[in-house]
């Protein structure tokens, strides 16, 4: 791995080392940082991708490793390590996206007092349409088999994403007590690949379970025949608002 030429930047590269070797990796960021801004060797690229990641701030040390892979030329198995670093990290990037819960932007004081009178929340950019119909004594919401069929399918799929899950554990479980350095590093890969597969089956597996659960909660009810219902669905950013009567 190339180092740097110039004895300012060795020295900043010497201090930043000590400092990850005690786990200081804040200031060993610093010192990095430091010796980069005087010669950016490829070196600095990599230190700066593993003290990233021992901060947990993956995004950066992705961008460090992927600057590293670019310009350091790394030998084989130093390039496969840092592959099979960015795809952990990416994995559990996506896997907190899918768990991270919405959040709604901040009324102003004036926007909150023009809106307080109504009872329904103001909709901003937003399409919104009203239809009244006469209900009629149609399928009820126990035989809806779209909906059933949504939600079974997000069950199976939740299943499935947790056996994959476990496929990744036993895969690096494996892999820890492997003795050979290339198949270590296969297994893995393999795991984080599993692992990440689990992430997207488990996110598409809950998003058809919520819409299988709003297409029975909106199917007709028993005693539809008898009245009219009238419901509007309201769609803004990022949120889907049912209202009226059923």
């Amino acid at each position: 791995m190339a180092k740097p030429t110039a004895p300012e930047a060795q020295q900043h590269l010497d201090r930043g080392n000590k400092r990850y070797n005690v786990r200081k990796f804040a200031e060993a960021v610093d010192e990095y940082i430091a010796g980069a801004v005087i010669e950016s060797a490829p070196v600095f690229d990599f230190n700066l991708g593993q003290c990233y990641r021992q901060l947990h701030k993956y995004k950066e040390a992705i961008w460090h490793y992927e600057r590293f892979l670019r310009r350091g030329r790394p030998e084989p198995e130093r390039r496969l390590l840092v592959e099979d670093f960015i795809t952990q990290m990416n994995a559990e990037i996506a896997r907190k996206a899918a768990t991270r819960p919405r959040t709604e932007p901040a009324l102003d004081a004036s926007s909150s007092a023009r809106t307080r009178p109504s009872p329904v929340p103001a909709i901003t950019e937003a399409a919104s349409t009203s239809i009244a119909r006469r209900a009629d004594p149609g399928p009820r919401w126990y035989s809806d088999r779209v909906g059933w069929g949504l939600v079974g399918t997000g069950v199976l799929g939740t299943g499935a994403a947790v056996l994959l899950r476990w496929k990744a554990s036993s895969l690096r479980t494996e892999a820890n007590a492997s003795q050979s350095e290339d198949h270590r590093i296969e297994l893995r890969r393999n795991a984080n690949r599993s692992s990440l597969l689990g992430t997207l089956v488990s996110v598409g597996s809950a998003a058809m379970i919520v819409t299988g659960a709003i297409k029975l909660a909106v199917s007709p009810k028993p005693n539809s025949t008898s009245r009219t219902a009238s419901w509007s669905v309201a769609i803004s950013l990022g949120r889907l608002d049912v209202l009226g009567q059923f």
